[in-house]
């Protein structure tokens, strides 16, 4: 199986999220490894047939067990299976059946009822009517019969695709929820109304079966950690980074979110990001570099997610990024790999172990911290050696040195002021004694 570009191998969750996040619902790095090891150990490998209404057959694997994105995978194609297979467009028909059927039985009881009322209906008539009304309840029933048939279908066929563990949670789910009283929804209402098979009533038990995994503001959670918690490491391209971040998004609607829980009451639905949202969240996760790049490049507010994604792919081509580290290596090749200590190029100087060090030729010459930057970065002096504007304006600010002088620097002047002191106490030591011996000489003469 070849390596997921999106998910390389022995990439960590501190590598492409900032700091300590509590954990997703479904987080960039799968705990098991690359999505495709995660879904291929399900512990279920039975193929299950699809034959779709345009004759299309495809294989689904049945669900036994496996991570939370390997759930999450399986309702979700589960659901788009059964939309393939009409199994909802032929529910809302066979709904749309009934409601036309009782109202056509609720025009025919009235006729009847009109019928016997009015005197000057004969008996004919009356059996007309009768018979009428017999069809129309007879053709409700078998509306009914039809509906639930439907209803019936996508629950069925739900299950058939579940393992003998899951299989046996998703139908204490359906049995908790269809044909009893009294029954609780998702947001812990109780209700005295037996309910039927229906869309509705399946969307319901597909997120009760999934509040077994996750929590109930799963949705939320996993939006929130897309937007807030994610950064791009710089071994991962952009194509394939995005492609990662939408396949997380597409995991949204799906989710248990808020709403359907307890305090669901004012809560909105978590929808997924649009695509100005996931255009703006990758210029948002690019270095600075590729984001002031963008900005002289486009100067709008990105809208259009492909355009965005070319555009960082063609940034990050010219974004080359040397690491510390390998810099330094290179400078040491290029000076050489042996120097002695204390050897010099151009502005820099390379110590025993071969790192490179800081040096300014600028504040070495007229005074200042000369190892503290390069000749090239000196923000004291030009080139000529003068003071630059900048640096001058801080004199006489009170409470600040304006003479900035390394340790160094200052050890020496001090020992060079010592030994001058000690040179002149000699001297005048030697001219004293001169004096005196002058002063003897011309009182021994006299």
């Amino acid at each position: 199986m070849s390596e997921n570009k999106a998910i390389p191998k022995g990439l960590k969750d501190e590598m492409v999220e900032r700091g300590k996040v509590r954990r997703p619902p479904i987080p960039y790095v799968p705990p098991e490894g690359p999505i495709q090891e995660s879904v291929e150990k399900i512990s279920g490998t039975k193929n299950f047939k699809v034959t779709l209404p345009d004759g299309t057959v495809v294989y689904h694997k049945v669900y036994d067990g496996g991570s939370n994105e390997a759930f999450i995978i399986h309702v979700k194609e589960v659901i788009k299976l059964a939309e393939r297979k009409n199994y909802f467009d032929y529910y809302e028909a066979a709904e749309h059946k009934k409601v036309q059927c009782v109202t056509q039985c609720n025009k025919a009881q009235k006729k009847s009822d009109n019928a016997i009322k009015d005197p000057t209906t004969t008996l004919d008539q009356r059996k007309v009517l009768e018979k009428s009304l017999e069809l129309a309840i007879q053709a409700v029933m078998e509306a009914e019969l039809h509906l639930l048939k439907r209803g019936k279908a996508f629950f069925g066929f739900y299950e058939t695709m579940l393992g003998e563990g899951p299989r046996v949670r998703w139908t204490r789910i359906v049995d908790s929820q269809i044909g009893v009283m009294p029954w609780t929804d998702l947001q812990g209402v109780v209700n005295n109304v037996e309910r039927e098979y229906s869309d509705v009533s399946f969307r319901d038990c597909v997120k009760f079966h999934l509040l077994t995994v996750f929590a109930m503001d799963a949705a939320e959670h996993q939006k929130y950690y897309i937007s807030h918690s994610l950064k791009k490491p710089r071994k991962i391209p952009w194509r394939f980074f995005c492609d990662r971040i939408e396949q997380l998004n597409s995991y949204i609607p799906y989710l248990p979110g808020l709403i359907d829980s307890p305090q669901g009451a004012n809560m909105k639905i978590a929808t997924a990001l649009d695509e100005p949202e996931l255009a703006q969240l990758l210029l948002r996760l690019a270095p600075q570099s590729q984001q002031d790049q963008y900005e002289l490049v486009k100067g709008i507010i990105p809208v259009n997610l492909r355009l965005t994604l070319d555009t960082l792919v063609t940034l990050e081509k010219t974004d080359i990024h040397v690491p510390k580290k390998a810099e330094a290596k290179a400078t040491e090749q290029g000076n050489g790999n042996r120097k002695r200590k204390g050897a010099t190029t151009g502005d820099q100087t390379t110590n025993k172990k071969g790192r490179s060090s800081k040096h300014c030729e600028l504040c070495e010459k007229h005074g200042g911290a000369k190892n503290t930057h390069n000749t090239v970065d000196c923000k004291r002096y030009e080139k000529d050696g003068t003071q630059k504007k900048a640096f001058q304006s801080r004199k006489g600010t009170p409470g600040k040195t304006t003479d900035r002088k390394s340790y160094k620097t200052l050890n020496r002047e001090l020992k060079e002021t010592k030994s001058a002191l000690k040179k002149a106490k000699k001297s005048s030591r030697k001219s004293t004694k001169r004096e005196r011996e002058n002063s003897s000489d011309d009182s021994n003469s006299s």
